[in-house]
């Protein structure tokens, strides 16, 4: 089974379900491999931009060019110390994220990710999220990422947790993505998020 952490939440709250599910299927004699998207995702976009270190303002240039050092200050234990150091390089990193984004009005952050035509709670807009999968900007790295794994590790199912509204729209498009190429796969949506839809009295399944 393949587990996924979809993009976008703080990379420094993974999921702890995720990864207990992984350790009981290992010693269940069920194999498993846990791939953080989410991470991985926005690691992608900093380090791949897409735009010119040319850029015309001062701060994006200057944001662009320091990239490297910012995403290394923070997977330091001294820079969570010094918050002014900790504020710097994350408003650092968002401007690279926010630079690196030309379809009009998707938002990324280190935290967030929203977009202007389509909302996480209309089920209508996450079913349109699914249908077309190659217009979510994390899907050029989660489409060569995941065809990678599952032809490589062959796996049966595919399983997506699901914690934050702000990771439900990447998460249907990873879900449109799989359906499409692999329609074999068995794929299980969890997590918080999901458990709070079905805890809902007036819950009917849209999808």
């Amino acid at each position: 089974m393949l587990l996924i952490h979809p993009p976008v939440a703080r990379s420094c709250e993974a999921p702890a379900g995720i990864a207990g599910l992984a350790g009981f299927l290992n010693n269940h004699g069920g194999p498993c491999q846990v791939v953080d998207l989410n991470l991985e995702g926005i690691r992608h976009l900093i380090g791949n931009p897409g735009c010119p270190e040319g850029a015309e303002d001062t701060w994006t240039r200057r944001a662009l060019k320091n990239r490297s050092a910012q995403l290394k200050k923070l997977s330091s234990w001294e820079t969570y110390a010094q918050v002014d150091r900790h504020g710097s390089a994350v408003r650092s990193l968002n401007r690279v994220l926010a630079a690196s984004q030309r379809q009009g009005g998707i938002r990324i952050t280190l935290t967030d990710y929203s977009d202007s035509l389509l909302s996480p709670t209309r089920s209508a807009d996450l079913i349109s999220a699914a249908t077309d999968p190659a217009s979510n900007p994390f899907y050029p790295y989660f489409s060569e990422r995941l065809s990678a794994l599952i032809e490589g590790r062959n796996p049966r199912a595919v399983g997506i947790s699901l914690n934050y509204l702000s990771q439900a729209l990447c998460s249907f498009a990873v879900i449109g993505f799989l359906r499409k190429h692999y329609p074999e796969l068995k794929i299980v949506l969890g997590g918080g998020l999901v458990s709070s839809w079905l805890s809902r009295p007036d819950w009917r399944d849209p999808f």
